[in-house]
């Protein structure tokens, strides 16, 4: 009996470890598969970071603005207009007068324009400039437009446009001074520019009293 038992043991142990090399073939496999979807899961979470990161940084950031091209003061009596090339300021109401121009029948003073040669106040033919009107924007005292290297700023003693060389002009309704103060920017607008006696705050306002309106 024992003889015929043996062969029916062993041949059940050869079943259970063939049953065992399945069972644990089987686990092998299902740890590979799950290492590969975590790892295809982590790969793909990883490419989305990295592309919502990449739109991030190449969105533009913001940058304080540069003012207007076209403004006046809160006053209305001087309005400029920067571009690339110059600034060109109109004042409507002075008091100050500047060497004429030779040859010039309109009127000189009116209009102050800052350009890559220095200063210069072209003859006008037409009609003096006005007082700017309403739809026109306005700079508040105390801010500042720039554009192509040239500076504009607003202030209740007038407006000042300078360079990237500090050359420029402040205007005035009493004043207009060159900059640097004292001195011609260069030597063609020496001949056009001059500066007008400053009122008591050498300003746009004309000081207290006298011309009081701003601008």
């Amino acid at each position: 009996m024992s003889a015929v038992a043996r062969p029916d043991h062993n041949r059940l142990i050869r079943i259970l470890v063939a049953v065992d090399a399945v069972l644990v073939g089987a686990l092998v496999i299902a740890l590979v598969v799950t290492g590969v979807n975590r790892g295809s899961r982590s790969g793909t979470a990883a490419t989305t970071g990295s592309s919502v990161g990449g739109s991030a940084s190449a969105a533009p950031s913001g940058s304080a603005s540069p003012g207007p091209a076209h403004f006046r003061l809160p006053s209305g009596n001087i309005a400029c207009t920067l571009t690339g090339d110059s600034a060109t300021c109109t004042i409507a109401n002075a008091t100050f007068t500047v060497p004429p121009v030779a040859g010039c029948t309109g009127s000189v003073g009116h209009t102050v324009v800052l350009d890559a040669h220095g200063v210069a106040t072209p003859c006008e033919t037409g009609p003096a400039p006005g007082p700017a009107g309403e739809d026109v924007p306005t700079l508040p005292y105390g801010s500042s437009s720039t554009l192509g290297g040239r500076t504009c700023t607003s202030a209740t003693d007038g407006v000042t446009c300078t360079d990237a060389r500090g050359v420029g002009f402040r205007l005035a309704r009493e004043s207009l001074t060159l900059l640097p103060q004292g001195t011609a920017p260069s030597a063609t607008a020496a001949s056009n520019v001059t500066s007008g006696s400053p009122g008591p705050t050498g300003g746009d306002a004309g000081g207290k009293g006298k011309g009081k309106g701003k601008g």
